[in-house]
């Protein structure tokens, strides 16, 4: 089943790509020949992603055209140099909404948010620690992460839980799949830095079984909503910066790097960088389309 999943929301971000190809017109498509052969390779890992389907994950969905999409790959595979780009911008123009609906309906009937409670305090907790491990290993003094604690960690987040359900700006939801918390996102006012902005993301983290599925985009959509009901309209957050692959994420949400900061970890100096939002409107129309 996770397998399926991971296909799954593969298919979605291919989707999303090919859609991205399409937003300059139909002229523009046509003409561009990087355009259509990018558009052409993500047509064709997305048949393939749907190849990989298992049966029985296939037969749960009937709705969905599976065999016309897996055959998309044989179309590209056989016809290449002939390819119709007519038929492929048909495609994108025409069949791509009700797919990426359809796989939407299907991710995230698998998984579901709500408020964290004080009781979710240690599992939230083993899930910090073990992203830490994961996330941090190579980055952070190996010796810093593992006198990392569940137990010390579980009093800090219950007390935060604790102190949520009077403070209004405190925002912390889990995601729950197979009856278990997998991922978190919790933010309130900054207090790493002094900041104008409204909200500071203090963490959101999704054990690594679980990542490639939607669920940080759907935490951070709950978040966005829950902002724009409040009245707030920015927030923050920080990275490490030798942690790339976070760095470079938050860069495509057009996060603008308002300042840094050096932090000790264990005895290593590493830079900070901190991104900010300050109209969450411009976020919210990227996770939206992502």
């Amino acid at each position: 089943m996770k397998d399926d999943l991971l296909f799954l929301s593969h298919m979605l971000d291919c989707s999303t790509a090919l859609k991205s190809y399409a937003s300059d017109g139909r002229d523009n498509f046509m003409n561009d020949r990087k355009t259509w052969k990018a558009a052409l390779r993500e047509l064709h890992e997305l048949s393939e992603s749907c190849q990989k389907l298992s049966q029985d994950f296939k037969e749960q969905y009937p709705e969905i055209p599976w065999k016309a999409i897996s055959g998309f790959r044989n179309v590209i595979v056989h016809d290449y140099l002939g390819i119709n780009l007519q038929r492929i911008w048909e495609i994108i123009e025409r069949d791509l909404t009700p797919l990426q609906e359809s796989i939407k309906k299907v991710l995230t009937a698998k998984y579901s948010l709500r408020p964290a409670v004080e009781a979710d305090s240690l599992e939230i907790a083993r899930i910090h620690v073990t992203i830490f491990h994961s996330t941090y290993k190579g980055i952070l003094p190996q010796e810093f992460l593992d006198k990392l604690n569940a137990d010390a960690f579980e009093k800090i987040f219950r007390k935060g839980l604790e102190s949520g359900k009077t403070d209004e700006r405190k925002f912390f939801h889990v995601c729950i799949m197979n009856d278990k918390i997998v991922g978190y996102i919790s933010c309130g006012a900054p207090f790493s830095i002094r900041s104008d902005l409204d909200v500071e993301v203090y963490g959101l983290y999704i054990l690594k079984d679980y990542q490639g599925l939607g669920i940080g985009k759907a935490l951070s959509r709950k978040m966005l909503k829950w902002m724009k009901e409040k009245g707030y309209k920015s927030f923050m957050l920080w990275a490490l910066k030798d942690n790339l692959p976070a760095v470079k994420f938050y860069e495509s949400l057009k996060g603008e790097v308002i300042c840094c900061d050096e932090e000790d970890f264990g005895g290593m100096i590493l830079t900070r960088i901190f991104f900010g939002w300050k109209d969450i409107t411009v976020i919210s129309k990227l996770l939206k389309d992502l």
